[in-house]
């Protein structure tokens, strides 16, 4: 199946490279899938061979034929289809991309030299004591579950004022600079199901999350927005959340989030040829436009935020509030994924846990804050048994669009920094 799959991805993404390579990075992504998908992702490549050598529906060759035939797949409004013809689609970028001859085509406007990598460090599992006859790891007055934004920042918040911290992570240790070149390397070591989650029902949007140490804000773009003001008004219509939650504590928390972090507006100098052409068309139509604030330090438009920068210059809770909570006392395990949280009645007293060592316990004394993102809190909560009526109900996602252009010059969009320029 690899060899088909470097061959598909040959037609696919017509860009060269090496064939021996290419077969190298198919047997990359496949292995690590489980036999199912793998067996799926099998029979939907014999499909589209087949498909093109029995209807080439015009194409001058097989691969052309190929290749129009994943761009059906991918078109297809049949749910199972077109999430099958993207998986053909991304499988293929990989195991062509990943070929330095072909990267550094794509980088010949701008010769980069990366540090070396940084060697990925875990937190060592603690020596446990018994508790109700099964061992636990450590104990603590707030377990942290989720080491993303919300996670990191209240881990932050409570080891500086002295509390006993312990912050789990799903995902592996997330150094801040990251220099690998391998992108199905970082797929794995960063993104949740590496990058390949999607919604379901009649819009498919992919669901783009971080599983390592930082969450999402590892393998975002670094945006530094507040809400927009309508959205305070609409909530504060609400006396409730007035009440709760004033503006000006709201105010305070955001500036105290910036100052702690760190923004910087994006240099022109970095802004490469996407954010050049924004730009351009913003003064065009006489639309008003600004270079993006960012969460950075020093950008040097790699664009390759969405990885993790390999500079460590993107100013993610990796780099930023969980290094900070460390150092004010808070414990950090990574590769610990939370499965459970453990009631004594109706009382949280921790949290159930599974490692490379197997299940484990983390013993909470006063809290547990579940600060899995809004994807898996809910899942988390239900399968603790917490099945309230609204769980997950009044999920809201933040959906974007792409739009492309084709423009006289290339524009190389790995090249300047990401989303760099906003109208």
């Amino acid at each position: 199946m690899a060899r088909l799959l470097a061959r598909t991805a040959a037609v696919v993404v017509p860009l060269g490279g090496d064939p021996e390579r290419r077969l190298v990075r198919a047997q990359a992504f496949l292995s690590p899938l489980p036999w199912w998908l793998r067996g799926l992702f099998g029979v939907t490549l014999l499909a589209v061979w087949a498909l093109a050598t029995l209807a080439r529906r015009g194409q001058p060759s097989r691969d052309a034929a190929v290749a129009r035939w994943v761009e059906t797949f991918m078109a297809s409004r049949v749910h199972a289809a077109h999430l099958l013809g993207q998986l053909v689609k991304f499988a293929s970028c990989l195991v062509v991309l990943g070929d330095p001859q072909v990267r550094r085509s794509l980088y010949a406007a701008r010769r980069l030299t990366l540090p070396s990598q940084v060697e990925s460090v875990r937190a060592p599992l603690l020596a446990g004591r018994p508790l109700n006859g099964s061992r636990v790891t450590d104990s603590a007055d707030f377990i942290v579950v989720g080491s993303g934004p919300a996670g990191a920042t209240v881990a932050r918040t409570l080891a500086k004022a002295g509390r006993d911290v312990v912050l789990l992570e799903e995902g592996p240790a997330a150094p801040a600079a990251w220099a690998a070149q391998d992108t199905i390397e970082n797929l794995h070591a960063r993104f949740r199901g590496m990058g390949t989650v999607t919604s379901t029902g009649p819009e498919r949007i992919p669901v783009l999350q971080g599983c390592c140490v930082g969450g999402s804000s590892v393998v975002n773009s670094a945006i530094a927005w507040r809400a927009p003001e309508g959205v305070f008004g609409a909530w504060h219509a609400d006396p409730g959340i007035a009440e709760h939650l004033p503006l000006a504590r709201l105010d305070r928390a955001y500036t105290e989030v910036e100052a702690g972090i760190g923004i910087e507006t994006t240099r022109e100098a970095v802004f490469g040829a996407t954010n050049e052409r924004m730009a351009a068309g913003a003064r065009a139509k006489g639309t008003p436009g600004q270079p993006t604030d960012r969460y950075t330090r020093d950008c040097e438009g790699l664009g390759r935020c969405m990885e993790g920068c390999p500079l460590g210059r993107k100013l993610s809770m990796n780099a930023t509030f969980v290094p900070e909570a460390v150092a004010a006392g808070a414990r950090l395990y990574s590769d610990c994924k939370v499965e459970q949280i453990e009631f004594e009645g109706t009382r949280v007293v921790g949290v159930r846990a599974r490692t490379s060592r197997g299940v484990t316990r983390f013993a909470a004394r006063r809290a547990v804050v579940v600060a899995a993102s809004a994807v898996q809190t809910p899942i988390l909560l239900r399968a603790s048994g917490i099945d309230h009526a609204q769980l997950g109900r009044r999920f809201q996602a933040h959906p974007g669009g792409s739009m492309a252009a084709l423009f006289a010059e290339p524009v190389r969009k790995v090249l300047g920094a990401t989303q760099g320029y906003e109208v």
